[in-house]
């Protein structure tokens, strides 16, 4: 018992170490992938147990780490990361019990992230799931960055499916080239945003 417990505090302390780099440094890839590969593997069989659908548990499981991305900061350590993940978790799980609709439609934006990221000529690693889950934390914070109109557009076309041209009318765009050239300015400043970050 004596042994495991200073193993937990050895690996707490490992954790904390890796936390304070990222607050100071969220751009610190090598140290989140770090995280991942800790508990990437255990939050799964957590999710697996309680949904029974691999599938499921793998959206589930990319669905925590986004959300683990964006809340370093709130992590205070008045429990250990282990804990913290593991609240954000179950959290997640009962988010989707909740609204199954909302689970499918998450599924679809991360197929049409990685069409958007390649029309962004950014280089996608599809067997790396710890960039690709930092490319949506950063995704989502360059969206909020766009105007009201081109963040309109870029999701209407890449998250919704919605033509150019149906966007134009929708959106009363009376500018020469409609919602076209919202999209390829959009797409500017996204690229922009997040290669101010640099590859994840």
């Amino acid at each position: 018992m004596a042994i495991e417990a200073t193993v937990r505090s050895a690996r707490a302390q490992a954790d904390m170490q890796l936390i304070e780099r990222l607050k100071r440094d969220p751009d610190r890839a090598a140290d989140f992938r770090e995280l991942y590969k800790r508990y990437a593997s255990a939050t799964f069989v957590f999710f697996l147990r309680r949904v029974g659908d691999a599938a499921a548990a793998a959206d589930l499981n990319q669905e925590l780490f986004l959300r683990l991305a964006r809340s370093i900061d709130a992590f205070e350590g008045k429990c250990s990361w282990r804990t913290w993940v593991f609240l954000i978790a179950r959290n997640v799980l009962a988010e989707w019990r909740g609204s199954r609709a909302r689970h499918l439609a998450e599924r679809t934006i991360t197929l049409e992230v990685a069409e958007l990221g390649g029309d962004l000529s950014l280089a996608l690693d599809a067997d790396d799931e710890a960039a690709s889950v930092l490319l949506r934390a950063r995704l989502s914070i360059c969206l909020r960055r766009l105007s009201d109109a081109a963040r309109a557009v870029v999701i209407g076309r890449y998250f919704v499916g919605i033509t150019l041209r149906e966007l134009t009318e929708r959106l009363h765009l009376d500018n020469p080239s409609g919602s076209r050239g919202v999209l390829l300015a959009a797409q500017r400043k996204l690229r922009l945003c997040l290669e101010r970050w640099g590859k994840p």
